[in-house]
C-alpha cells in the first residue's frame, strides 16, 4: 500500500459495524457473482468499497445489489467487478425507492369511506325531509322512516308505513315498561330508551321538514 493510500484510508476510518454490514450485504454478494477482484492490494480495494457504501443501511445495500445484478452488462460477470460508482448509483436508487415506499405508508389514511358515509347520510336526509318526515315526527315513527329509507333507498308505501308505526308504538310500550320481556327486560328497556333518544334527535333534525 502506498503512503498516499494509507493517508486516504486514515482520513475516514471504517467502524467494525460498517465493515460487517457492507461486507455481508454487498461485498460478499459481489464476490459470489464476480469472483475475487483483480487487484494487487485486496484489502485496500475492499476497504474503498466499504468506505464508499458505509452510509447505506442493510435494506438499501440488499436492494442496491439486487438492482445492480438486474441491470449490469453481461460482460461484467466475466471480466471485472462493477465500479464503486456503479454500485453506489444502484444503492442511491434503492434508497430513493425505499424512502418513497415509506412515505407512501405514512400518507394520511384514505378518507373515502368517511366521504361515502357523509354522502349517504346526505342522500337519506334529502329523501326523508318533507311532509312525510313531519308526519312521522308527529306520530313518533321517524326512526323507522329514517332507517327504512337508509336500507331500501326509497320511501315506504302504505302497508310498510303501517308496520313502521306499529313498531314505533311497540317501542314506546317497551320504554314505558308496559310490556314485560322476561329475563331480557332490562336489556330491551335500555335499548328502547336509546331508540327514544335517537328519535328525539331525528325529530329535532326533521321536525320542520328537514329545515333547521
Amino acid at each position: 500500500m502506498s503512503d498516499t493510500s494509507r493517508t486516504d484510508n486514515a482520513a475516514r476510518q471504517i467502524t467494525p459495524s460498517e465493515h460487517q454490514r457492507v461486507s455481508k450485504h454487498c461485498i460478499n454478494r459481489l464476490w459470489s457473482i464476480f469472483g475475487q477482484p483483480n487487484t494487487n492490494d485486496l484489502e485496500s480495494f475492499v476497504d474503498e468499497y466499504i468506505r464508499a457504501l458505509s452510509r447505506f443501511d442493510t435494506m438499501t445495500l440488499d436492494s442496491g445489489c439486487d438492482r445492480l445484478f438486474a441491470t449490469i452488462k453481461k460482460e461484467f460477470r466475466i471480466s471485472h467487478w462493477p465500479t464503486i460508482s456503479e454500485v453506489r448509483e444502484c444503492c442511491n436508487w434503492a434508497a430513493k425507492e425505499i424512502h418513497s415506499a415509506n412515505m407512501q405508508r405514512q400518507r394520511p389514511k384514505d378518507y373515502s369511506d368517511e366521504i361515502q358515509a357523509t354522502a349517504e347520510a346526505r342522500r337519506v336526509k334529502e329523501m326523508v325531509a318533507g311532509p312525510i318526515a313531519e308526519r312521522a315526527c308527529r306520530e313518533g315513527w321517524i326512526v323507522g322512516l329514517h332507517d327504512f329509507v337508509r336500507d331500501n333507498r326509497r320511501l315506504p308505501v302504505h302497508a310498510e308505513e303501517s308496520k313502521l308505526i306499529a313498531d314505533a308504538n311497540y317501542l314506546l310500550d317497551c320504554a314505558s315498561g308496559n310490556i314485560n320481556m322476561g329475563q331480557f327486560h332490562a336489556a330491551f328497556l335500555r335499548m328502547a330508551e336509546a331508540m327514544l333518544a335517537r328519535r328525539a334527535d331525528l325529530i329535532n333534525e326533521f321536525g320542520d321538514g328537514g329545515r333547521a
